[in-house]
């Protein structure tokens, strides 16, 4: 990473740069919202009251007294839930309707806001927001995920400390079948070239996911609460992870309560932020 400023400058820096670019965007993509908001206030104003009313019409022509009650009773609920899905359906219709400015606008910013900060950070930066890591890449590391569909987008490489190349993207991964689809991770994803290999295997896991006979037993119990450690080699697994290292990976996951796995094969690293999408 570089040497980089304090955040209030990077950030006027990146403001004059981009506001004229996205202020224009940034003002439809605004008064679309409010457009989406009265738009729909109106329109499902209008088709609730088509809707009572015909429904009040329904049981005029009711004159069979014994069924008046019981249906007075079927007749509210069926207004009721026909409102609700009428309104949302008109809302999602709106939305797609106004839907351009806010894809152009999310567009803009991750060109001109996302990518320019994180030139801050990194040096020969590359930010891709429609490409993705390669699933075969993903695949290097047997997640056990059994999944069936991937997709990835808003790609990063550059290099760490200008010495690391780095990996990095958001990746979706889902097992769909006939009935269900069934997340299995949707994150960030990254691969880093560590220069040097540790020449084993090394795995830190979610804890109780890695079956006691291949789990390695740490010196910590705080860590052991929250993650298993599987190594091919122990003794290079007991010295890469030391007590430093093991506060550090505590205090991240508590500090930010986000799950997370890491893997090193011999010389990359690998890992897996369960964040969701974050760009």
């Amino acid at each position: 990473m570089k040497n980089i400023e304090d955040f209030e400058t990077i950030y006027e820096k990146i403001k004059n740069k981009s506001e004229s670019k996205l202020s224009s965007v940034f003002l439809e993509y605004t008064n679309n919202r409010s457009k989406i908001f009265k738009y729909t206030s109106i329109t499902c104003l209008i088709v609730d009251i088509i809707i009572i009313f015909l429904a009040i019409c329904i049981v005029l022509l009711i004159k069979q007294m014994s069924f008046q009650i019981t249906f007075l009773g079927i007749t509210f609920i069926s207004v009721f839930i026909s409102i609700l899905i009428l309104d949302f359906i008109v809302f999602i219709i709106y939305c797609l309707i106004f839907s351009n400015s806010t894809i152009k606008y999310i567009k803009l910013f991750k060109e001109y806001v996302i990518k320019d900060l994180l030139s801050y950070f990194y040096t020969n930066l590359k930010y891709s927001p429609k490409d993705g890591i390669l699933q075969q890449i993903y695949d290097e590391v047997d997640y056990n995920d059994n999944y069936n569909n991937y997709s990835s987008e808003d790609y990063l490489s550059g290099l760490i400390n200008d010495k690391y190349e780095f990996q990095m993207a958001e990746v979706f991964t889902k097992h769909i079948n006939k009935d269900t689809d069934s997340i299995k991770f949707r994150g960030l994803f990254y691969k880093i070239n560590l220069n040097k290999s540790i020449k084993t295997n090394l795995k830190i896991r979610e804890n109780a996911t890695i079956s006691k006979a291949n789990r390695l037993e740490m010196d910590s119990q705080e860590f052991e609460e929250y993650f298993d450690v599987s190594s091919k080699n122990k003794i290079i697994g007991m010295q890469l992870l030391t007590s430093d290292i093991m506060e550090k990976l505590i205090q991240f996951y508590k500090n930010n309560r986000i799950k997370f796995d890491i893997t090193i094969n011999n010389n990359y690293l690998y890992i897996r932020l369960h964040c969701g999408s974050i760009f």
